[in-house]
């Protein structure tokens, strides 16, 4: 579920790329930004229903295969690759998502904002990274004045 507002920025919808995927390719992407949760999921059958197509259609498969949208194998539900580029959200705007099995199997690179799947053995995704600030667990850095004072 997510509050009904969503972004998308022309750097994605304007690419030479995406324009190439075609009219349905451009309307199912749509579709699925707008259904997404605060992390960018999506549980996509409901949305390919609406179209009329299944995970064969070429459509679809356009979008995975130039990685505008992941799949993972076993789940119902797709990640928007470019999802932490076009939403960002203030703190009491943010909805967390509840497909938190699903989202073990992605990885955001800390330098692009963008989605993967995460590779075998790689470090598991730190779901705090996603949490409001006002969330996370408290940090137990020292404060400034107590590392001068220890220097």
């Amino acid at each position: 579920m997510s509050l009904g507002r969503r972004m998308i920025s022309n750097d994605v919808i304007m690419e030479p790329e995406f324009i190439k995927g075609g009219a349905e390719a451009r309307s199912l992407y749509m579709y699925l930004v707008i259904s997404a949760d605060d992390l960018g999921i999506v549980p996509y059958p409901s949305i390919l229903s609406i179209f009329n197509m299944t995970e064969d259609a070429e459509p679809f498969r356009y979008l995975v295969k130039n990685k505008y949208i992941i799949t993972v194998p076993g789940f119902e539900y797709i990640a928007i690759t470019h999802w932490h580029l076009m939403n960002t959200f203030k703190v009491d705007r943010n909805y967390l998502s509840t497909r938190l099995e699903f989202r073990k199997h992605l990885v955001r690179d800390r330098y692009t904002g963008l989605y993967r799947i995460r590779e075998r053995g790689e470090a598991a995704y730190k779901m705090e990274e996603d949490l409001p600030k006002s969330t996370r667990r408290k940090s137990t850095r020292k404060t400034a004045s107590q590392s001068e004072d220890s220097e």
